[in-house]
């Protein structure tokens, strides 16, 4: 049975702006039948990976130039723009070369900011939390301060009557503290529950937790996926999916971006009944929802997300700025996807023991690749 990643299914479908859909397909192919293609591709170029193609041109480059062409290399990596290498000034390179080292380049600047996208991410989650738990907190105190103030006054009231009777005067001065009291558990409550919730938003996201769908003996592959971050409640699950902009936000988002937060959300759903929001941690983990502390033996009690409803927001970071996009899910696009997806995987599966089959398919999907 082939494996998918979830990033690849736009790709394979030829939805990917960046790649050819036989590139994507070459890649699927060769980390599951890495063998086979690998054989394949020493007689047959047109099953080699980019990669390799510009891998071998450069080792037949001379020293300096290789030393020009990392050189240029580094410098689009460490630009903070989306500086592309030009290909004018590396005249021994081919087209292909030059445009396989600006998508690397691309990828390994994303990378490199990816974390500082989703800290930005945390902390303005956090901070949104904070200010609730302190304005509930703060509600509560002033809510005893109130109450406080008009037992008091109600107090003073009692004790100058005189025509009160006295066990009339008793029974609405223990009613009274009673009240204070009812508002003082309320006032603690509220403050231990503000605290407890900010304790748990301290880890706000889980960083990449990986999942697979059901393998299924009548569907040619099974799709997996690492999702940036995800974070719950006991009511939601929301998968967080980080892209580093070169040089603006996009309106709309690409289709391939849609596809792959819908993969994710195929993936999260599948899972859920097995997926749980850690107690003490904040952390949505793989365990049972009661599970023993190995360290002090204490029982803990973990929040179930088996009924949760499962979202993605996709978050865009370009420099310092960031913008965050609610995906919602599109059955009928997803559906089409996926079937486009299955019949593909069939059929490559059919032909990856005959080299030249193999070549003119994946030929066709780039010659019948649809609009993007």
């Amino acid at each position: 049975m082939m494996k998918i990643s979830a990033s690849n299914v736009a790709g394979c479908i030829g939805k990917n702006r960046y790649e050819n859909c036989s590139e994507t397909w070459l890649s699927v192919l060769r980390s599951n039948y890495g063998y086979a293609m690998r054989a394949h591709a020493s007689s047959h170029s047109a099953l080699k990976l980019r990669k390799e193609r510009v891998n071998e041109e450069l080792r037949g480059l001379a020293p300096e130039a290789r030393r020009d062409v990392r050189q240029a290399y580094d410098v689009s990596v460490a630009s903070q723009s989306n500086s592309s290498i030009d290909p004018a000034a590396l005249p021994v390179l081919s087209k292909e070369a030059v445009e396989e080292l600006q998508r690397q380049a691309r990828m390994e600047r994303g990378t490199r900011q990816e974390g500082l996208g989703l800290e930005l991410y945390e902390h303005r989650e956090l901070t949104i939390v904070a200010e609730a738990c302190a304005a509930n907190a703060q509600i509560a105190r002033e809510e005893l301060r109130v109450t406080e103030e008009k037992v008091i006054r109600r107090l003073d009231e009692i004790a100058q009557d005189t025509a009160m009777g006295e066990d009339d005067r008793n029974e609405e001065t223990a009613s009274l503290h009673e009240a204070v009291l009812s508002v003082k558990r309320h006032t603690e409550e509220t403050v231990l529950s503000a605290e407890k919730r900010m304790k748990l938003c301290q880890a706000t996201v889980t960083r990449g937790l990986a999942f697979r769908s059901p393998l299924d003996q009548e569907r040619p592959f099974y799709l997996v996926g690492k999702v940036d971050a995800i974070k719950a409640t006991s009511e939601t699950i929301t998968i967080v999916e980080h892209k580093r902009r070169q040089n603006r936000f996009f309106e709309p988002l690409p289709f391939s971006e849609r596809i792959q937060c819908f993969a994710y959300i195929h993936l999260v759903e599948d899972a859920k009944d097995r997926l749980c929001l850690d107690s003490r941690t904040g952390n949505v983990v793989f365990k049972p929802c009661t599970s023993l502390d190995l360290e002090d033996g204490s029982m803990s009690e973990n929040i179930s997300l088996a009924d949760a409803q499962v979202k993605c927001v996709l978050v865009e970071t370009l420099n310092n700025e960031e913008n965050e996009t609610e995906i919602h899910f599109d059955t009928e696009m997803w559906e089409g996807a996926y079937a486009l997806l299955a019949h593909r995987a069939r059929e490559l599966k059919s032909a990856v023991k005959t080299p030249e089959a193999l070549v003119a398919l994946l030929k066709s999907y780039d010659d019948v690749q649809p609009p993007r």
